[in-house]
């Protein structure tokens, strides 16, 4: 889920006008006579069409309209819904103060008017604060109706259109008020020209949902979302709290707080319906073949993957994610399992300065060297993954199609690679000849990844098994050098650009919001020595990886 407490995204909704429509609300947000709540669009204006997801259907009911989450819980409650809260420290797992930034993300599920909603059909979000007033220092909701504070978030499934709707609550000086953002589609809209725009001077990103910025997809996301969920609250590993004492407001919340992995389970429930749909199956296939096929050549989302076992703990080694080298799509069975020495690896992190610091705050003597679990690392959505999944079960690609595609730059298996520049080569339109003309496409590029991509399609050696053996190659290649100091300090360094070149991607472009959400979480240590390598100092692929495994320095030219 997207969430920011801080409003600094909202130029498409003016406060002024949400205020004049308080005019005609009560204090909870409750409209005048029997019809429901007040839902506003983005034109700030009553949302006069009929939505069909459990969350529109209760606010809509006769009663009295909810105005913060607790109303809104209650209610849910009341109809008879349980509630699944997740928890997850949106400033690192072990930095609960001054702020008191944590996170609530909630499923729904039961039974409602005979409908029933099941895990990933309705998750909502909210967010807490540190109130130092109170002592000791408490953990409170953040609720307040300032003006165009997001108080709540919401994706709800619509039954009869078969994708998601987007909801929030924002407060407006008296109370909270409810706006319908848009749907999936919406955002599919929105994002048509991602990875697409060949004109500089026309904006990348349509306007219609903030949701945009993070859920590319359409659906529900969770970065952290494989396990060990790196600053999630797991039963094995509960977020310190630094002393806070717990509001007694959100005290039941807290009391029922699910397992992250248990909750990363119901996000790809999520993720797999939506691609699951037919009807969203039909409506995606009436976008260009490029928008289509743009989740294989480019990334749509980030995940975050990490070594399964926390920094303090007892192990020697530290596991580096296999999507850090390779997507795991072209690893077979039997490729080695990278595992670096703790020792080697903290060297190489003192070396650059790191401290896992909270850029608000400053660096204090208390500051972990590194982020809870070592080697936080972008990787390939799990979103992603699933919508390529769905075209083969589609029958638009094949699995043979997709290995050639992703063994195009395979040492970079996601962001500033060449791969994603061929996505531009792929016909606009389908045609039942499409792919001879995206061979024809290819023979009269000039590219160097275009041509690798032309032998891939064409050679008849270059098959799925040939480009797993290239993987598992590469892999050992690594691992045979991971004893050496040296190596194991430039694959930490190529690591730290590799978090950089999310910030730097057209993914983080999106003036509603950036996908990492910078102003709002703090995901990776700082390495004060290699600033020089970091977004916004720029990036132009200042090291990379070759076949062979070794970490070269310069422009980088597969």
């Amino acid at each position: 889920m997207k969430h920011h407490i801080v409003t600094k995204h909202i130029c498409y909704f003016g406060v002024f006008a949400v205020t004049l429509w308080l005019a005609g609300l009560t204090t909870t947000g409750r409209a005048a006579g029997n019809e429901g709540c007040v839902i506003l669009g983005n034109d700030d204006k009553p949302f006069t069409g009929q939505n069909h997801d459990p969350l529109f259907q209760i606010l809509k009911s006769p009663g009295k309209c909810p105005g913060n989450v607790f109303d809104l819980r209650a209610l849910l409650e009341k109809r008879g819904l349980t509630l699944h809260p997740s928890f997850v420290g949106n400033r690192g797992y072990d930095n609960p103060l001054p702020e008191g930034s944590f996170s609530f993300f909630e499923g729904v599920t039961g039974t409602l008017d005979g409908g029933k909603l099941a895990f990933g059909d309705f998750f909502f979000g909210h967010f807490t604060e540190a109130t130092p007033a109170r002592k000791p220092t408490t953990l409170s909701a953040q609720q307040e109706p300032d003006p165009g504070n997001l108080m709540i978030e919401l994706i709800v499934w619509d039954s009869k259109k078969g994708w998601y709707n987007f909801y929030e609550m924002r407060g407006a000086g008296k109370a909270g008020v409810w706006y319908y953002r848009g749907d999936s589609m919406d955002i599919a809209n929105d994002l048509a020209k991602l990875h697409r725009n060949t004109n500089p001077t026309q904006p990348v990103f349509g306007q219609t949902l903030r949701c945009s910025a993070c859920h590319m997809h359409g659906g529900p996301i969770m970065k952290e979302l494989s396990l060990p969920n790196n600053s999630w609250w797991r039963k094995d590993r509960p977020l310190p709290l630094g002393g806070l004492k717990v509001a007694p407001d959100i005290q039941p919340i807290f009391d029922k707080i699910v397992d992250a992995g248990d909750f990363s389970q119901w996000i790809k429930t999520g993720v797999d319906k939506l691609q699951a749909s037919p009807s969203y199956r039909k409506a995606r296939s009436k976008l260009t073949l490029q928008e289509q096929l743009r989740p294989l050549f480019c990334e749509m989302e980030v995940n975050i993957d990490s070594d399964l076992e926390p920094l303090t703990g007892s192990g020697e080694e530290v596991q580096v994610p296999v999507g850090f080298f390779v997507d795991p799509r072209l690893v077979p069975q039997g490729a080695p399992t990278i595992k670096i020495s703790k020792k080697l690896y903290m060297s190489a992190l003192t070396s650059f300065g790191s401290s896992f610091t909270d850029k608000d705050q400053g660096p204090r003597p208390t500051d972990p060297v590194d982020a809870d679990h070592p080697w936080l690392t972008p990787v390939k959505a799990y979103s992603d993954t699933q919508a390529v999944d769905a075209l083969v079960k589609q029958g638009l690609i094949d699995q043979a199609f997709v290995v050639a595609v992703l063994a195009v730059d395979m040492t970079r298996p996601m962001l500033f690679n060449s791969r994603s520049d061929l996505l531009l080569l792929v016909p606009q339109q389908f045609t039942p000849d499409w792919k001879d003309k995206f061979i024809e496409n290819l023979r009269a590029s000039k590219s160097p990844a275009a041509q690798e991509l032309l032998k891939n399609l064409t050679s008849p050696e270059r098959t799925v098994a040939f480009q797993q053996k290239q993987a598992q190659t590469l892999l050992e290649k690594v691992q045979a050098q991971v004893a050496n100091q040296d190596y194991v300090t430039s694959l930490v360094r190529l690591l730290v650009q590799r978090r950089g070149e999310v910030f730097a991607s057209v993914l983080s472009q999106d003036p509603l919001g950036q996908i990492f959400e910078p102003e709002f979480r703090v995901i990776f240590p700082n390495m004060s020595q290699l600033s020089k390598y970091l977004y916004p100092s720029g990036l132009s692929a200042q090291f990379w990886l070759t076949p062979d495994g070794k970490v070269e320095t310069g422009e980088h030219n597969p």
